[in-house]
């Protein structure tokens, strides 16, 4: 080929390919180093199937392409099933957040009900620094002339 090799081919596929592939090599130059590089290149997603010899016996091919079909199903297969999993207990997370939001706006009700002494504390404490910063953003920010005029009038 061109420019580039099998194996070049194969760093490409493991580096950008998301998807299941399998890879069937057809060569002429078998060696121990060439099988060892070979199964070595692959990944998750690309499957090393097998290195076949020229000249090439057609049933043996024909055989090959099935295997590696089905091992790619089967990996696609194992694939969806661990995101299937994975999607399952997020939900389950999420419906046990949520089954506590009725819990959650139970009490928050019966805060809101309740004219107890730390309740109504809490809530004028809130008012009061709410006022304080207030009154502290209009003097920082110059308008105590402004609230003089409103309180004395202008002049």
């Amino acid at each position: 080929m061109p420019n580039i090799d099998g194996f070049g081919i194969i760093q490409h596929l493991t580096n950008v390919h998301e998807h299941h592939v399998g890879i069937i090599s057809i060569t002429a130059f078998y060696s121990r180093e060439y099988e060892s590089l070979f199964h070595q290149s692959g990944s998750d997603t690309v499957l090393m199937i097998n290195i076949l010899k020229k000249p090439l016996d057609n049933n043996r091919l024909r055989q090959e392409i099935e295997n590696a079909f089905e091992s790619v199903h089967k990996n696609r297969i194992l694939t969806l099933n661990k995101a299937t999993i994975d999607l399952h207990k997020k939900f389950s997370k999420l419906e046990n957040r949520l089954s506590l939001l009725p819990v959650i706006d139970q009490k928050i009700n019966s805060i809101k009900k309740s004219d107890s002494f730390f309740y109504q504390l809490g809530t004028n404490f809130i008012a009061f620094v709410i006022l304080g910063f207030a009154v502290l953003v209009s003097l920082y920010f110059g308008l105590d002339d402004f609230v003089k005029s409103i309180i004395y009038g202008s002049k």
